[in-house]
């Protein structure tokens, strides 16, 4: 009698799950994925500040500093 309740308690706990699943996943789904539309149109939206066609160049303005090499190594080959 205890197998008997257990299967039932399992396939209830399953069909349960289904149903919230069914229901809920695409309420979830639809959410998200309007949401991420939302943020993409307002990033896209927020990109196309400058006209088109024109063309800026930024400088760095801090000046690099000389590039070390090290120590000159002379070796000999070696036959």
């Amino acid at each position: 009698m205890a197998f008997i309740k257990t299967i039932l308690i399992f396939l209830t706990i399953y069909f349960l799950f289904k149903l919230v699943v069914r229901t809920l996943l695409p309420y979830l789904l639809k959410t998200y994925i309007q949401k991420k539309q939302q943020e993409f149109q307002h990033q896209s939206f927020n990109s196309n500040k400058k006209p088109e066609g024109e063309i800026t160049i930024e400088f760095n303005k801090e000046k690099k500093a000389k590039r070390s090499d090290g120590d000159y190594v002379d070796y000999e080959e070696i036959k």
